[in-house]
């Protein structure tokens, strides 16, 4: 065979690998499309809706959003815009049909969200992603159409300030919720906290679904935790932490994100975790919430559950859940010393945790007679335990009175007793 015959076949055969190879590369660029965050998770028939994520077509009408409620066919509808990362869709009047009812009534319905690029989504929204379509869109409540000035003169309306007036704002408070959406469920549009609870209305209305296992969108008649009720002092999900508590976790420490580092609905909100929302460290300083919160950290907690047990009189400050060092030593509060007795907090509230001896290291761990707010316990010879009781012995605060060590006005310790002092407290036996 010549050179020249040789060269023919050559491009011959590359010609023919080319149109796989090109298919094959083709395939490998195409990748599913997958959802990773919908924004808003409410909202109304009309609005415009973003999903985030990868693997969509960039440009208008490429994608196609499906929206399909559980046990219905799905319904389908173009993407206004997109890039292939965002994507922006109208909500159809479409999906109107196939929204719960109640005596006839239309009621907000959760829509599980899949998404048709070059390739179909492999599977839809888990429900927890998943936005709730509420009936009806946002109207225009300027007297003249978007934009207008109020009836009294000046400037439109903006109640959020957010130099968006209210007309031509989807969300007028900023709180998740359109206002379209807040209409349905009976909340205020231009109020971040309906009902006046210091608790934002969207955090309640999510914490609602949680305690509902999130099985319907939303139990109107009597949801709770309710946005049109103040409840903030109320533990529904009974994790001994208050509403207010853990909505304060999820503003300070989850950047009052759409999902909930800590609901009010459910004791585990974060299941990876593995622990209930009372035995995590949202602030990191090594004492566990409920602890902090409203546990043995707190002062008030001794006087109710250990009620014989006298307070010391010098009330130490309690510690401050949402702060890792409560006082600003630089001390987180784990490893702090709350009533400066030498014992940190950390060891200073478990009676059950063992505790090495004071002056004998060879001598075995046992448990101690602590208390985080007196510095007499679990030592009376701490550096801040009174030298002094001002009161009768039966009125002193413990161990005092418990071992009926020295007279008023006057502490010698008894010898008899080892210290750091054990739990529960020997027997009381005649001086020598």
């Amino acid at each position: 065979m010549n050179v020249r015959a040789l060269s023919i076949l050559s491009v011959a055969v590359a010609a023919s690998f080319a149109p796989a190879a090109a298919a094959d590369a083709a395939t490998t660029r195409t990748t599913y499309p997958t959802i990773t965050k919908i924004d808003p998770l409410n909202l109304g028939i009309g609005e415009t809706m973003t999903i985030t994520g990868r693997g969509f077509r960039s440009g208008k009408n490429l994608n196609t959003v499906v929206f399909k409620r559980d046990g219905q066919r799905a319904i389908f509808a173009k993407a206004v815009t997109a890039t292939t990362a965002r994507i922006r869709v109208v909500v159809p009047e479409k999906v109107r049909p196939f929204l719960n009812t109640r005596s006839g009534a239309e009621l907000p319905t959760k829509f599980r969200i899949r998404v048709l690029a070059r390739r179909f989504g492999k599977r839809y929204t888990a429900l927890s992603a998943s936005p709730v379509i509420a009936p009806i869109a946002k109207t225009v409540v300027g007297p003249g159409g978007a934009g207008t000035a109020n009836p009294a003169g000046g400037p439109p309306p903006d109640c959020d300030g957010d130099k968006i007036v209210d007309d031509l704002d989807g969300d007028d408070d900023n709180d998740h919720m359109s206002d379209a959406f807040e209409t349905a469920i009976g909340t205020h549009r231009c109020k971040l906290d309906t009902d006046g609870d210091s608790m934002s209305d969207f955090w309640e209305y999510q914490s609602a679904l949680d305690l509902n296992l999130r099985a319907l969108p939303y139990p109107g008649k009597r949801p709770y935790p309710n946005p049109l009720h103040a409840d903030q002092n109320v533990d529904y999900d009974g994790d001994g932490m208050l509403g207010w508590q853990e909505h304060a976790m999820w503003v300070k420490y989850g950047n009052a994100a759409t999902s909930l580092n800590y609901s009010a609905g459910t004791q585990r909100s974060e299941p990876a975790s593995g622990l209930t929302d009372d035995r995590r460290d949202v602030d990191a300083d090594g004492l566990y919430n409920h602890l902090e919160a409203n546990g043995r950290m707190q002062r008030s907690w001794w006087a109710t559950f250990m009620e014989d047990e006298n307070p010391y009189p010098v009330e130490y400050a309690d510690l401050d859940f949402l702060d890792a060092d409560s006082d600003g030593d630089g001390r987180l509060d784990g490893e702090d010393d709350l009533d400066h007795d030498g014992y940190a907090n950390i060891d200073d509230y478990d009676r059950r945790k063992p505790l090495p001896d004071k002056f004998d290291a060879s001598e075995d761990p046992r448990p101690r007679w602590v208390q985080p707010h007196n510095p007499c316990l679990p030592d009376p010879e701490s550096p801040t335990c009174s030298l002094y009781i001002t009161t009768t012995l039966d009125d002193a605060w413990a161990p005092f009175k418990e071992l009926g060590m020295g007279p008023a006005g006057d502490i010698p310790i008894n010898a008899q007793y080892p210290r750091p002092l054990p739990w529960p407290p020997p027997p009381i036996t005649p001086a020598p």
